[in-house]
């Protein structure tokens, strides 16, 4: 079985099991609680209000330009414990 085989059947079976939507909700209750969601918010306007072509600007850009320093402004700890549910999912289906 090859790779593109096993990541195709863990994203099968994580959406199947409902983990996906499980994971998704605790991530985004995470990022909210720790400030996160309003931080990217304020960036992204600042963003936008930056740029002079922002009535250009579409929304696939201005994540593809934000995406890398939204990325690093996650806490650690919100990151800890998000890969901790992914591995937990895991250790379950892998034997």
């Amino acid at each position: 079985m090859s790779s593109q085989d096993i990541k195709a059947r863990l994203e099968q079976e994580l959406i199947a099991s409902g983990k996906y939507q499980d994971i998704y909700n605790f991530l985004k209750i995470q990022l909210a609680n720790s400030g996160w969601t309003e931080q990217f918010a304020e960036l992204a306007s600042e963003t936008i209000a930056k740029t002079p072509e922002s009535q250009d600007l579409r929304f696939v850009e201005l994540v593809d330009k934000l995406q890398p320093q939204a990325l690093s402004m996650v806490p650690d700890d919100v990151k800890a414990r998000t890969l901790a549910k992914i591995k937990e999912f895991l250790d379950s289906v892998i034997e």
